[in-house]
C-alpha cells in the first residue's frame, strides 16, 4: 500500500513538473474500502510561493495541512462532550481527521509531515502503521 502511494505521489510530482506547477500545495488524500484505510498528509513544493502577487497567498499555504488519528470502540456523545471512548487498547474502529474533533486532544495522533497511515480491521481490531515518505 505504502509502494502504491508513493507511486502516486510521484505521478502527481511529475505532471505538475510538466505543467510548470511549483508553488506550495498542500494534500490529504484518503483512501478507504470498508475495511482498509489508507490516509497522507503530504505538500508539494513546500515554502514555495508566488512571488508576483503575494497578497494572493492564502495563510493557509505557509503551514501544513494536519492530519489526526485516534482509536477506540465509540465515538460518540459522552457526558456532554463528544468524544472517543474504550480506548486503543481496546479499539474496534479508528477515525481520521484533519484535526481532533473532540476538546481532549489526548487521544489523538497526529500524523506526521509527509507522512502515510494505513489501518486495517483485522480479526475485528485495528492494525495501523506509520510511514514516512519521501
Amino acid at each position: 500500500m505504502f509502494e502504491a502511494i508513493e507511486q502516486t505521489l510521484d505521478i502527481i510530482r511529475r505532471t505538475r513538473a510538466q505543467l510548470g506547477i511549483d508553488v506550495s500545495s498542500s494534500v490529504n488524500l484518503f483512501i478507504a474500502n470498508g475495511s482498509q484505510l489508507a490516509a497522507v498528509r503530504y505538500c508539494f513544493d513546500f515554502g514555495r510561493y508566488p512571488t508576483e502577487d503575494a497578497s494572493k497567498l492564502h495563510e493557509a499555504n505557509l503551514t501544513f495541512l494536519s492530519l489526526w488519528y485516534t482509536l477506540g470502540r465509540d465515538y460518540a456523545l459522552h457526558e456532554d462532550e463528544w468524544k472517543m471512548t474504550g480506548g486503543a487498547e481496546n479499539a474496534d474502529s479508528i477515525l481520521v481527521a484533519s484535526e481532533p474533533l473532540t476538546r481532549d486532544t489526548s487521544s489523538w495522533v497526529e500524523l506526521p509531515e509527509y507522512g502515510a497511515l494505513f489501518a486495517e480491521i483485522r480479526g475485528g481490531r485495528p492494525r495501523v502503521a506509520v510511514r514516512l515518505l519521501d
